[in-house]
């Protein structure tokens, strides 16, 4: 028929017009703009942003996809004909696939993808994607990424219905029209969204596909690209500090205060949520530098830099003559310091006790089987002395040493962007900017 013979054509054209036009979007932008933050990408993967499943879901979800774009737009707009064959065949074989995937990527994000109020912060800042170096506001997945998620469940429902339609022709013709017109179109546009995507996780960010296939990220990656998101990743710590105190204090009349902290929260049993979720996370956290420390190279690498040696002992005594001014010269360090290792290996110790205790008394019958001679008055006791002392020991000893020293005040950024200054590794790491000039030390370099 004329029209149907026309409404072909049109796609066509529009197909045509529509994906050269992304392209070279993409194209012109990366000229007037360029890739952002190209550094970023040779930093350190340090912090896993997606699990292998999530990996998985991604990886089988994009290959069915564009198996089913090459067959459908080969048969329409190459050979100009409907699918049949051998194309027909593959095209049936990926459907299914893409829709599983689909379904799975929707009940996994869905949550993530909520719009929140500092996503319109994010779209009136175009993600920073025009020129800006400003870092917006987002947190799991920004606000362009979210856009892109319910743009494809949409129009990928859309394909999956329309799809079912044309398989099973129980409907008029008329209505197997509009649905091939639906189909064919919205596939059109979820290609074409597929393309930017692809552009915007590539070239113009560089290293960020790699996460997709690694499933992890460097530190400075997602505090510039995610802030809210990496704020949140390493609030565990704070988040038990600052329920933990109250509860600790609420039995106590000569505390009064702790009552007006639980009283911002809401209620007890609020303030107890909120310290139990705070310790999951750090469950988890302690979980993952162990799995990290183990198996993983650089990890080991970074282990066995922090152990303890008798050079230590001889830094304490030389520090503290410098100190009480009975020497000029002060030790020289090596990657760490003693008190960046006594630091470290506080944090060992202290979740060993703080979630061992913290188990014991969130789950005191199944304790009580397990480790009978831990009772809960014990627990309680030594779970809130020890968090006493991680409390003083991060406030007055971590936070003195990296942000109120005098040489540092009022801070030293090193742990946000994980870079350190020429000045500053001469000064308190000598030896291991040694190792870096002479090719034999980590692969870190300083500004």
């Amino acid at each position: 028929m004329f029209w149907i013979d026309l409404l072909d054509k049109i796609f066509r054209i529009v197909s045509v017009v529509g994906i050269a036009a992304v392209v070279a979007a993409a194209v012109g932008h990366y000229l007037l703009f360029g890739p952002r933050h190209p550094e970023l990408a040779r930093d350190k993967r340090d912090l896993r942003r997606f699990s292998l499943g999530e990996r998985f879901i991604h990886a089988a979800t994009i290959l069915s996809f564009l198996t089913l774009a090459v067959t459908g737009f080969v048969a329409t707009i190459y050979l100009r004909k409907p699918l049949s064959g051998w194309l027909w065949v593959v095209h049936l074989v990926a459907a299914p696939v893409f829709a599983v995937g689909l379904a799975a990527i929707a009940l996994r994000w869905a949550e993530d993808c909520r719009l929140e109020s500092y996503d319109w912060e994010w779209a009136k800042q175009f993600g920073g994607y025009l020129g800006s170096d400003k870092d917006v506001p987002a947190g799991r997945f920004n606000g362009g990424q979210k856009g892109f998620f319910w743009a494809i469940i949409l129009l990928g429902l859309v394909s999956i219905l329309s799809g079912l339609v044309r398989m099973f022709p129980v409907f008029s013709a008329n209505i197997q029209e509009i649905s091939y017109q639906a189909h064919r179109y919205s596939c059109l546009f979820l290609v074409m969204a597929v393309i930017a995507h692809i552009y915007l996780g590539t070239l113009a960010n560089p290293g960020t596909w790699r996460v997709i296939i690694s499933g992890y990220v460097s530190s400075r990656w997602a505090k510039h690209h995610h802030p809210i998101w990496w704020e949140r990743r390493s609030s565990s710590t704070l988040g038990l500090i600052i329920t933990g105190v109250p509860l600790w204090c609420l039995g106590r009349i000569e505390y009064g205060w702790s009552q007006d902290v639980v009283s911002f929260f809401g209620s007890i049993e609020i303030i107890r949520l909120v310290h139990r979720f705070c310790g999951v996370v750090l469950v988890l956290v302690s979980v993952y530098h162990l799995l990290y420390t183990f198996l993983i190279r650089e990890g080991r690498r970074e282990f066995i830099e922090l152990l303890p040696r008798l050079k230590d002992v001889a830094d304490v005594t030389k520090n503290s003559l410098y100190f009480l001014g009975l020497s000029r010269q002060r030790p020289r360090f090596g990657r760490y310091t003693y008190y960046e290792k006594f630091d470290y290996w506080a944090v060992y110790w202290g979740c060993v006790i703080m979630i061992g205790t913290g188990l014991t008394l969130w789950f005191p019958g199944v304790a009580a089987k397990v480790v009978p001679w831990l009772t809960y008055e014990l627990s309680a006791e030594v779970h809130a002395d020890e968090a006493v002392l991680a409390t003083l020991a991060l406030l007055v000893w971590h936070f003195y040493n990296v942000h109120f020293n005098p040489s540092r005040f009022p801070g030293t950024l090193l742990w946000w962007h994980g870079r350190i200054s020429h000045e500053e590794i001469l000064c308190d790491h000598p030896l291991e900017y040694e190792k870096l000039v002479s090719g034999k030390g980590q692969t870190a370099k300083p500004d």
